[in-house]
């Protein structure tokens, strides 16, 4: 297969030019644009880009900072509910303590006798470093105290009045530490002013409390992985119908639908992005259907001037009328080349167009088959019956039948054409078992302005036009050597839209 292109007409209107050069700008004007740039930017840095992992980071953020704060205060309240507790037993140790005392004072000049009965006190007292002391502490010093103490002394801070409480922490035996509670209580009959202390080792109670910020540490961390594991459920639900609304619109863009429903199906805060994504796909094949208006106009109009010059120079043997025959048809041609292209560029912009390939493909081939019947041509094809490219039937048509066409051309036996989806996208790949071209020139094939074989018929326009037509879809046309039957192999690849 050699295929051919030729050089377009010097007065020909670049319009094909300007109607892509459009259409990338129109693609890409959201890309392009500053303040599209900056409208769209996303926060970098530590930021998430994903609105659902900003939704799930801030969400555990705050859960965490909850839990943190509650798991602190609850601890403070645990353990001054705790220091609350021993206060009171203190209170009621120093209670009973009291009414343990007994003093005899036989003589008012003489001394009195400071006794404590200690026969109704808890065992604790009477085992030494226990955990549990007191202490009474006469005016002039002499000093009664639990056998737990045994010969140890509570360190009692001066107490003023008679009522006055006081309560420490200070160190204790063996090392304790011990919450003391003083109180100053005053025998009327006697007018003397006992200082009773009461002492508790709360070494077990910062015990407990540890052990319960253990326990607290981990039921908080089960109960926040619950709460972060609904999170992520109520978020992955919540941002569905987005994904679904997305999967829509990737039907509308490849063809399969021609828009997303007006709504239905979707929960109010997503109704009116959709009717908004549906007036613009409706305004856009409105804008469409005026261009190929307009492009037919251009058509009609431009066909009655070059009608009118090609039939003042009809019979013109002249040398001006040889050329302006020649240019006219020349500018015909190109003319009609751009007109088709232009039509291509509005109708790729439509949405919902599909084509079967094979419908396209399988009647060509029995067409070109009898326009080449004295070579002889088999034609083999790999083709899915429901396999479905997004554009206009025409269009189809238009590529595979210049492909077929040069392969038949150059063919000695067999042409083969195959078609399916790859990773990229649809892939149509047509071959022949002709002479193939070198590859250092395979870059030239379809070239406007280079034909690398002057003596095959044609227009010279059949590559060229190939190529363009996939370019409006964005899609490509390469070629290489055929591994299958040696000659040329034409690959055109359309990216899923």
């Amino acid at each position: 297969m050699s295929p051919t292109s030729k050089p377009s007409a010097g007065g020909a209107t670049n319009l094909w030019s300007r109607l892509k050069s459009a259409s990338r700008k129109r693609a890409d004007g959201a890309a392009e644009s500053p303040e599209a740039s900056e409208a769209g930017a996303v926060p970098s840095g530590w930021m998430p880009r994903s609105i659902a992992w900003r939704l799930i980071f801030f969400s555990t953020l705050v859960v965490g900072l909850a839990f943190l704060v509650g798991g602190l205060v609850l601890s403070r309240l645990f353990f001054w509910h705790a220091i609350t507790t021993t206060n009171r037993q203190l209170e009621d140790i120093l209670s009973n303590l009291a009414l343990d005392v007994s003093i005899q004072q036989t003589d008012p000049q003489a001394r009195a006798l400071v006794e404590v009965d200690r026969s109704g006190q808890e065992t604790a007292f009477n085992s030494p470093f226990s955990g549990k002391y007191w202490q009474i502490t006469e005016p002039n010093g002499d000093i009664h105290r639990s056998d737990s103490l045994l010969d140890f002394e509570l360190k009692v801070p001066p107490v003023v009045r008679p009522g006055d409480v006081v309560i420490d922490t200070r160190p204790g035996p063996e090392g304790q530490t011990v919450l003391q509670r003083h109180r100053a209580v005053y025998y009327r009959d006697f007018g003397l002013v006992m200082r009773l202390s009461a002492a508790v080792d709360i070494s077990e109670v910062r015990a407990l409390h540890r052990s319960f910020n253990v326990y607290l540490g981990i039921s908080l961390i089960v109960i926040g992985a619950v709460l972060v594991a609904g999170i992520f459920v109520q978020v992955t639900l919540a941002l569905r119908p987005l994904r679904r609304a997305q999967e829509h619109l990737k039907q509308v863009r490849r063809g399969e639908s021609v828009n997303m429903g007006g709504g239905q199906g979707y929960p109010p805060e997503i109704v009116p992005l959709v009717e908004e994504i549906d007036a613009l796909i409706s305004d856009n094949q409105t804008i469409v259907e005026r261009a190929r208006k307009q492009v037919g106009n251009l058509a009609h109009g431009l066909k009655t001037p070059l009608s009118v010059l090609q039939n003042e120079v009809q019979g013109d043997t002249s040398a001006l009328g040889n050329t302006v025959r020649g240019q006219t048809a020349s500018i015909q041609e190109q003319v009609q080349r751009y007109l088709a292209l232009a039509r291509s560029v509005a109708a790729s912009q439509q949405r919902g167009v599909q084509t079967k390939v094979s419908e396209v493909a399988m009647p060509l081939m029995r067409t070109l088959g009898k326009i080449h019947r004295d070579k002889g041509l088999v034609f083999s094809s790999q083709i899915s019956p429901e396999l479905l490219f997004a554009g206009e039937h025409q269009d189809l048509q238009e590529m595979l039948g210049n492909l077929l066409d040069n392969a038949c051309k150059w063919a000695k036996a067999e042409v083969q054409l195959s078609a399916g989806r790859s990773d990229h996208g649809l892939v149509i790949c047509v071959e022949d078992d002709g002479p193939g071209v070198p590859d250092d020139k395979l870059t030239a094939l379809g070239a406007r302005g280079q034909r690398l074989d002057e003596q095959t018929p044609g227009t010279g326009l059949g590559l060229s036009i190939v190529k363009d037509l996939a370019e409006v879809y964005k899609g490509s046309l390469t070629f290489e050597r055929s591994t299958a039957l040696g000659g040329l192999a034409a690959r055109l690849v359309f990216e899923e839209r």
